[in-house]
């Protein structure tokens, strides 16, 4: 129904707080399945997660402003492009990561995509492909906090643009 999806995307916000619940291994991979029905350049799937949680993910140095259960990092397959195809692992890993949040959302998980830097050496991405142990041809896209959405949170508010502002 056209009102429940509406009630649905409408719903969705990133997430800036979780509660101490858990996310079980079933739940995420569940999400991940559904998330993999997203469109990518030529069906070429670049796309992998990598995942940490626990006390594993401060020792790491994953920071963790956001009390997230887990921190997925996102990455994308440079084997699977061309040079004349520079920019499609971006575009695939973001429209993968997309269909993620969705997914989490429909699950009753909030998220928060944290953009990164991916061309200049961020340190703290350094870690990160460190610590996940993402093999060179990987090049990481962002990475997302994810956690159960607390009973009462606030969402940062930001005025959307209605469709006809941008739709030409």
């Amino acid at each position: 129904d056209a009102a429940l999806m509406e009630t649905f995307f409408s719903t969705r916000h990133s997430a800036r707080d979780f509660s101490d619940r858990k996310i079980s291994d079933d739940t995420l991979r569940k999400a991940v399945s559904m998330a993999l029905f997203a469109p990518s350049a030529c069906n070429r799937q670049p796309t992998k997660v990598y995942s940490v949680s626990g006390a594993k993910k401060e020792s790491l140095g994953f920071r963790n402003d956001y009390n997230a259960d887990q921190y997925l990092v996102i990455t994308a397959d440079m084997n699977a492009f061309t040079p004349a195809e520079y920019g499609d692992w971006v575009v695939s890993a973001s429209i993968f990561a997309a269909y993620l949040v969705l997914a989490l959302h429909s699950l009753g998980i909030g998220s928060c995509i944290l953009r990164k830097d991916m061309h200049f050496g961020d340190e703290y991405v350094a870690k990160m492909r460190k610590a996940c142990a993402v093999p060179k041809n990987e090049k990481i896209v962002l990475e997302i906090g994810i956690g159960y959405y607390k009973d009462e949170f606030f969402a940062a508010v930001s005025n959307r643009k209605k469709a006809e502002d941008i739709l030409k």
